[in-house]
């Protein structure tokens, strides 16, 4: 008989999650409680860094009622099968969730129409143990800032205090640390409130001039729970893995002495996970650097201008047709030529060339360069008689 199970709170969601700070590590041997970002202290020349790995996209009003996907991760003790049975059948209220499967060997991706059925199936896999993540409710996504300028004897804490005597409401507070020594800057997460934005007209904190300004990342987020990237501690349901031994416990629970040689647990290197210079880290970030020139790429041979449409493929068709048209012409009246902006087109074949540079595959190179060569020949040249 099927029971019906009432949707479940944020704090039942979050069981692997603690709210304490943690400051990350620029030489990958330092660590603390928590981190959900792989970043360096930010400057005034930073770029911001697109969201991170197929973070849930928010943009108009039709996405803003969409649920975000539900990631689980299937092994050889809860596969899909056996997971799907005991989850449309022993809980009411998940006729409309389907599922599929993605890119990520043994991941499903569970979507629902509506936040019931999203929390019901998430309170489901926290029960069951059944390792999953997740992204933010548009209601409950949050504000990232940066606080410069807070004095060094201020704890965390005391920020977060301050910040809610302001009349805002602090997720959590984090300070940048670099080369073990504690940063007067401060990475805050503050719940999007109806006040929420005016934390940029504050300009004073603990009788103390403070610049606060919009938090960029420089890379993709990690959670500090299970310290995989692409999704917050705050919607993580995987089980936890520590920062410094790579065991499977949180962080706080870690006894490995700090001055004893710390074990990634996403390359086995011997540095903390949330080390900028993991290999693991690194080819992240550069599979997105790859993805966006791909992206980039495609965009350029997709959008640009259509050239002079040609008969045939070969130049001296082309040629033949330029010289008839030629002759057809000669005695009629003089008329103004087509203008061709030089520049633009110029612009157009130095896109295409870099192109075929970056490209790896011999057809693509060969197509392009075809290509430039068909808009070359086709340029009207004036002769001299």
């Amino acid at each position: 008989m099927a029971t019906n199970c009432s949707p479940i709170s944020d704090t039942n969601i979050t069981t692997n999650n603690n709210n304490r700070s943690r400051s990350v590590s620029m030489d990958g041997s330092e660590y603390s409680d928590s981190n959900d970002t792989m970043s360096t202290p930010p400057s005034d020349t930073d770029e911001t860094n697109k969201k991170s790995l197929k973070n849930y996209p928010q943009s108009d009003n039709k996405r803003s009622n969409r649920m975000p996907p539900i990631l689980i991760q299937t092994t050889s003790d809860h596969p899909w099968r056996k997971i799907a049975k005991a989850m449309y059948t022993k809980t009411q209220g998940l006729d409309q969730v389907t599922a599929k499967t993605t890119s990520i060997p043994l991941q499903i991706q569970i979507n629902c129409p509506e936040e019931s059925s999203f929390r019901l199936v998430q309170q489901f896999m926290t029960i069951n143990k059944i390792s999953f993540h997740t992204f933010a409710l548009p209601k409950e996504q949050s504000l990232k800032i940066v606080i410069k300028g807070v004095p060094l004897d201020i704890t965390d804490d005391e920020l977060m205090e301050e910040l809610l005597e302001e009349g805002f409401k602090p997720n959590f507070v984090r300070a940048f640390v670099k080369n073990d020594k504690r940063l007067p800057i401060h990475m805050v997460s503050l719940k999007r409130t109806e006040n929420v934005k005016e934390i940029f007209e504050t300009t004073e904190l603990f009788y103390v001039r403070v610049k606060i300004e919009p938090y960029k990342s420089t890379g993709p987020a990690q959670c500090f729970s299970c310290q995989r990237f692409g999704h917050s501690s705050l919607q993580c349901g995987h089980p936890p893995r520590c920062v410094k031994c790579g065991a499977n416990h949180s962080n706080k629970e870690c006894k490995k002495p700090k001055e004893d040689t710390p074990t990634c647990c996403n390359c086995n290197g011997k540095h903390t996970a949330n080390y900028r210079g993991c290999p693991y880290y690194t080819d992240i970030y550069k599979g997105k650097i790859d993805h966006s020139r791909e992206a980039r790429n495609k965009s350029i041979l997709t959008t640009m201008p259509t050239p002079i449409p040609l008969p045939a493929t070969h130049e001296t068709t082309i040629a033949s047709t330029i010289k008839s048209y030629a002759s057809v012409t000669k005695h009629q009246a003089e008329k103004p030529e087509p203008t061709i902006n030089a520049s633009k087109l110029l612009q157009i074949i130095k896109d295409l060339l870099t192109t075929a540079q970056e490209s790896e595959d011999v057809a693509s190179k060969n197509a392009v360069i075809t290509t430039v060569l068909r808009i070359i020949n086709a340029i009207p040249t004036s002769h001299d008689e």
